[in-house]
């Protein structure tokens, strides 16, 4: 046991989870929901749709594309009801897309490519996890993102208009992790794995969809507010780091030594931790920087402040050689789950049931006082007698 479970056990608390989020549209504004059902990638509907630029005239063709190339996508406002996700957007009418499968089979098929490939260097600055087998969302769909896209993504001014469309991935199409991650990865012709994620604890019932590598994105509130602390600003949100699984009650940076946990009846697992790219700092309703203009609530800052003040705090967590030359720092953990059925919610409590140590415990002066203090006045009462 670390300090921070001794001290869950002294003071009879245990993490919850606070909140959950479903972002049916990769990169697109997500749902908060207060419960969720489990399928093999993740939440039902996360990530089950992307947007490709389909003949590649503005980005790669036909990879799913992120706010890392189109930050503007942040402004697409998604909502779900039992049917149908309606997207909105200003200036646009809103789109309605139908959640069942059976409506997309006659639609054309659109095979994406589940990667990031960089514009100026795509020797080096190049990852790819595999392939998704798809269906175009329609002619109605095309034309609406086709428009709002070419009108507002104002980084490839100069460039002709794309063709964009949203695509729909089909239950049986979703990624298998030990495809492209873990000693049993592919090899590409020359017998050489596809991918440097080879030492990673994943298995055969590990799913993803839309999401760049695993099922779920587990977050927390706690290491969050201890990232605003460091920048001096009051607050900072947590929405631009995009967890599907958002806990709170515990030490900053504790969910990092969760190798096992429950929540409900559902065992978990940690992958790995996430390196950050710049989306962690831009506004998940415009976005633009959330360091507009230099400052953030009057606290001046780079528009990078976020991942820099993450880097500086902790320069060894921002190396991560499996993706290239992307040295994104850490913040938020990779986990899956093996496929198990059933719900979380909101509100759950969350056992943790192994850990690795690594790093400083936030908790362990917190655990000293507990184990302390009891006895300091235990001892004052008896001399006082």
């Amino acid at each position: 046991y670390s300090f921070c479970t001794l001290l869950q056990h002294i003071s009879d608390t245990m993490p919850q989870v606070k909140e959950l989020w479903v972002y049916p549209i990769k990169s697109c504004q997500g749902t908060k929901v207060g419960e969720a059902e489990l399928v093999k990638w993740g939440l039902k509907l996360d990530r089950e749709w992307c947007i490709v630029d389909v003949n590649g005239d503005r980005y790669p063709a036909l990879e799913y594309l992120s706010q890392r190339k189109i930050p503007c996508l942040a402004s697409v406002r998604v909502e779900m009801t039992n049917e149908s996700l309606i997207v909105r957007a200003e200036g646009m009418p809103d789109l309605t897309v139908p959640i069942n499968e059976e409506e997309y089979l006659a639609n054309e098929d659109v095979n994406v490519s589940c990667s990031g490939i960089s514009t100026t260097d795509p020797e080096n600055q190049t990852w790819k996890l595999g392939d998704i087998m798809s269906k175009s969302a329609g002619k109605e769909a095309e034309q609406w993102f086709t428009r709002y896209l070419n009108k507002t993504d104002i980084n490839k001014t100069g460039k002709p208009e794309a063709r964009y469309v949203l695509c729909r991935m089909l239950s049986g199409s979703a990624r298998n992790l030990v495809d492209y991650c873990g000693p049993n990865a592919r090899k590409d012709m020359l017998g050489l794995p596809q991918s440097k994620m080879q030492g990673f604890n994943v298995r055969k019932n590990d799913g993803a969809s839309f999401q760049d590598f695993a099922p779920f994105l587990m977050t927390s509130q706690n290491s969050c507010d201890w990232l605003a602390e460091q920048m001096g600003t009051p607050d900072y949100p947590l929405t631009p780091f995009r967890g599907s699984i958002v806990v709170e009650g515990c030490a900053p940076w504790d969910e990092e030594e969760w190798t096992v946990f429950k929540i409900g009846g559902v065992t978990f697992r940690k992958i790995k931790e996430c390196p950050r790219c710049s989306i962690p700092c831009r506004n998940q309703e415009t976005g633009e920087f959330m360091f507009k203009n230099g400052s953030y609530k009057g606290v001046k800052g780079s528009k990078l402040q976020a991942t820099s003040t993450l880097k500086s705090k902790f320069p060894e967590k921002a190396s991560d050689d499996e993706w290239g030359k992307w040295k994104g720092p850490f913040m938020g953990v990779y986990v899956a789950h093996d496929d198990q059925q059933g719900t979380i919610k909101a509100g759950m409590d969350i056992e943790v049931l192994e850990r690795e140590k690594r790093g400083f415990d936030f908790c362990r002066p917190l655990a000293i006082a507990a184990l302390v203090m009891p006895l300091a006045a235990y001892l004052f009462t008896q001399k006082s007698k």
